[in-house]
């Protein structure tokens, strides 16, 4: 499932952080460009459903966000993720 995701948002051109040997098993972290405010696009994703971890101090400032996949999911909220996302970032 993490890898899956990991896979989708890179072929969106979004940096993830770790690479797949190092991450945590159930977080991924993503970088994004210095013309998107991590804080707007986590705010956006909010609006949309989505609450990535991005508003303590150290992800503000490397403008990085975070997917945290813990407990129960549902698939289709993963599998639709990755357009809202692209969507956000536009």
């Amino acid at each position: 499932m993490v890898a899956l995701l990991r896979g989708r948002l890179s072929a969106l051109g979004i940096k993830v952080v770790a690479a797949e040997e190092y991450a945590a098993p159930n977080v991924i972290t993503f970088e994004l460009t210095r013309h998107l405010s991590s804080e707007v696009v986590g705010k956006r994703l909010e609006k949309e459903g989505y609450y990535l971890s991005y508003r303590s101090s150290y992800l503000l400032k490397r403008n990085w966000l975070q997917i945290c996949l813990m407990g129960e999911y549902d698939q289709r909220v993963i599998d639709a993720f990755p357009p809202i996302l692209a969507s956000c970032l536009a």
